[in-house]
C-alpha cells in the first residue's frame, strides 16, 4: 500500500503509474486525485487556489506556498499545535503547477480515499471523484491533519483499506 496525504496524492498517482506492479493499493488521505494533465492547483476550489496564488506572490517570495494555518486545517489542541508548528515548512510552488504526465498504468492499481470531514473539506470534490470512479471512500471525523488529531481513527481507516485490498485478491 502507498499512502499519500494532501498534495502527496499527486505523488501517489505518479508512483503508481510508474511502478504499478509494486503497489497493491493506493490510499489517498484527504488528498488530490489528479488525472493526466492535471496540476494540483487545478484541483483546489477556486477560492482556495486564489488564496494560494496570492500567498505565493506575497510572503512566498514567488516560489513557496507559505505554511497554512493549523487552526484552519482543524488542529485545535494546544499540545498538537505546539508539536506541529516547529515541524512545518513551506511547500515549493512549482509542484502545485506541474501537471501529471500519466501512461494510464495507474488505473490498474486499486485505490481507496479517506476523507477528513471535520474541517472546511477542501478535498470533498476529490472524495466525490474517487466515489464516482468506484473507489471505497472512508471518512475520519477530524481535521485535515488526521495523523496528529485522530491517529487511532486514521489507523482504523488504513487497516480497513488494507483488509479491503486483501479481500479483493
Amino acid at each position: 500500500m502507498l499512502v499519500g496525504h494532501s498534495y502527496a496524492g499527486q505523488v501517489v498517482t505518479s508512483v503508481a503509474d510508474a511502478v504499478p506492479h509494486r503497489i497493491r493499493r493506493r490510499i489517498y488521505l484527504d488528498a488530490f486525485v489528479g488525472r493526466d494533465g492535471e496540476a494540483a492547483i487545478d484541483l483546489l476550489p477556486e477560492q482556495v487556489a486564489h488564496h494560494y496564488r496570492e500567498s505565493v506572490a506575497g510572503p512566498g517570495f514567488g516560489w513557496l506556498v507559505p505554511v497554512r494555518s493549523l487552526e484552519v486545517l482543524g488542529v485545535t489542541s494546544e499540545e498538537d499545535l505546539d508539536w506541529l508548528r516547529p515541524r512545518l515548512t513551506p511547500h515549493p510552488w512549482l509542484t502545485y503547477t506541474q501537471p501529471l504526465a500519466l501512461t494510464g498504468a495507474v488505473d490498474g492499481v486499486p485505490a481507496t480515499f479517506v476523507e477528513c470531514t471535520d474541517w472546511m473539506r477542501v478535498f470533498q470534490p476529490q472524495a466525490e471523484r474517487a466515489e464516482a470512479a468506484g473507489w471505497p471512500v472512508l471518512t475520519v471525523p477530524t481535521g485535515h491533519e488526521a495523523m496528529v488529531t485522530a491517529p487511532e481513527a486514521l489507523a482504523k481507516a488504513l487497516v480497513d483499506a488494507a483488509e479491503h485490498s486483501l479481500q479483493k485478491q
